[in-house]
């Protein structure tokens, strides 16, 4: 995750409204195996937790846990899985066997045109859990949804399908560029590094690897004048169907970049979330940005 759950509770104020004593949680910060294996580890030796939350894939280093392995845990151990899909969309992946509970922010690529707010949780019936979840979910849902923020949704959504094929045909395709330049270090993509194959196991027969992408430059110079020169809307945001890019560490982690950097999230990290524009179009954007990284070794020679 971006930044670590409890975290974000503290900071809101909400550790107390949330339906499980938080101190009884766990957030892995990658899913890693030896992230697993510590955790089974300390399950075994008496660690007690009721959830387990994870991102598939997880932002913005697009990794993707091992839902299969810790599904297995939590049926040895009891506790609860909480996956939020947002970055991989249920059209790419298919989580929901592997966890009791899918989340999801509509706000994203569901949406797709940042005009309106929106989120949906999904409880798996084949769940153990379910009972005890669907209960307590029932016992405090309220149904305050403003009628025309539905309405927006629903029409901004006729088109989901269509956008986010775009997307991940776009991603692909500006992933690929990206890691043959010489001035970028590393791009993360569900479709690169080493859990791809992890990735694939819960991928639909149809889906792709998702609109989101970070990258690493060799140089930070060359990451802010690629930044400064790439000719995409700016923003926060992710799942737009406009691409945008942020210096994601300097937005998210203004105050704790040291800490984010300790959790591999470089400090001149770029991310961009793919949209739906002409392949040509983006690539050409994306080339030009490039080619200011080009001119600055250049300078520098």
């Amino acid at each position: 995750m971006s930044l670590p759950t409890w975290e974000s509770v503290g900071r809101w104020g909400l550790r107390e409204k949330w339906m499980i004593p938080l101190m009884q949680t766990c957030y892995p910060s990658a899913g890693s195996t030896q992230e697993l294996d510590e955790l089974e580890s300390s399950l075994a030796a008496g660690r007690d937790i009721q959830v387990l939350f994870c991102e598939v894939p997880s932002n913005p280093l697009l990794r993707t846990p091992d839902l299969l392995r810790i599904h297995a845990l939590a049926s040895k151990f009891n506790f609860i899985v909480v996956c939020d899909e947002t970055l991989g969309s249920f059209y790419n992946v298919d989580v929901l066997p592997y966890v009791d509970v899918v989340v999801t922010s509509l706000t994203k690529i569901f949406s797709g045109l940042c005009n309106v707010m929106g989120g949906s949780v999904v409880v798996n019936p084949h769940s153990s859990q379910y009972a005890t979840i669907h209960s307590t979910l029932t016992r405090i849902y309220e149904d305050i949804y403003f009628p025309l923020d539905a309405i927006t949704m629903a029409r901004n959504s006729a088109n989901f399908e269509e956008r986010v094929k775009q997307c991940n045909s776009n991603s692909l395709s500006v992933a690929s560029l990206l890691t043959s330049h010489p001035a970028v270090l590393n791009v993360n993509h569900p479709s690169l590094g080493p859990s791809r194959h992890v990735y694939d196991r819960i991928r639909r027969k149809n889906g792709g690897y998702g609109y989101l992408l970070s990258i690493v430059f060799h140089q930070p110079k060359d990451a802010v004048a690629f930044y400064d020169a790439l000719d995409l809307c700016k923003g926060p945001n992710v799942g737009t169907e406009f691409s945008l890019a942020i210096p994601y560490s300097l937005l998210a982690h203004f105050s704790e970049q040291e800490w984010a950097e300790i959790n591999g999230i470089d400090r001149h990290m770029v991310r961009i979330s793919i949209g739906i524009e002409q392949e040509h179009e983006l690539l050409g954007r994306i080339k030009e940005a490039l080619e200011h990284t080009n001119q600055t070794e250049r300078i520098r020679g």
